[in-house]
């Protein structure tokens, strides 16, 4: 929208304009407000512009982590997978699903408690929420893809108060050593 939205509808209108000042090149949201006299002609249009510049590069920069941060989990070839603090499992990747010969879908509406554990050893992975620090042991669990023994690593992931919302848990399948 511009000018002419609210010129036509009388209306205030929104839009954003990327500019090239000599400072750069600058990315605007631009507000544009008709100013109505008593006889309802429109006298003027005040224009307000806020430059997003840098809050946009800050969205562009989250974007670019988010991405590479999935494809770091989704493209390794340890399985990985992460789960909240009530041990839902929230994400998978290729090689967790591979080593469950569970498809994902399944996966992704299922717990930690969903598994038969046969074994475990070493830290659990309620200690990465009880410490708020990283754990390792050794767990062997029945999968439909035959049983498994894996060391596992739980590392906690925190949020902007250090509080762990989530657990990533990479797996290294060791059954055959």
């Amino acid at each position: 929208e511009g000018a002419k939205v609210a010129l036509q509808e009388r209306r205030r209108s929104f839009g954003q304009v990327t500019l090239e000042l000599p400072s750069g090149i600058r990315t605007l949201e631009q507000y544009c407000i008709p100013v109505i006299a008593a006889d309802g002609t429109i006298t003027t249009l005040l224009f307000v512009y806020n430059d997003v510049t840098a809050h946009q590069k800050k969205n562009e920069e989250i974007e670019q982590l988010k991405h590479r941060s999935e494809i770091i989990v989704q493209q390794n070839p340890m399985p990985i997978i992460l789960v909240d603090k009530g041990f839902h499992i929230r994400v998978v990747n290729e090689a967790y699903v591979g080593l469950t010969g569970i498809p994902r879908k399944d996966l992704l509406n299922m717990t930690l408690h969903d598994f038969r554990i046969l074994n475990q050893s070493g830290e659990g992975l309620k200690q990465v929420i009880s410490a708020k620090r990283r754990s390792a042991g050794e767990v062997t669990v029945e999968f439909p893809s035959g049983v498994r023994r894996m060391q596992q690593y739980g590392i906690p992931i925190t949020d902007a108060h250090g509080e762990v919302g989530s657990i990533l848990i990479v797996y290294n399948d060791i059954t055959d050593d």
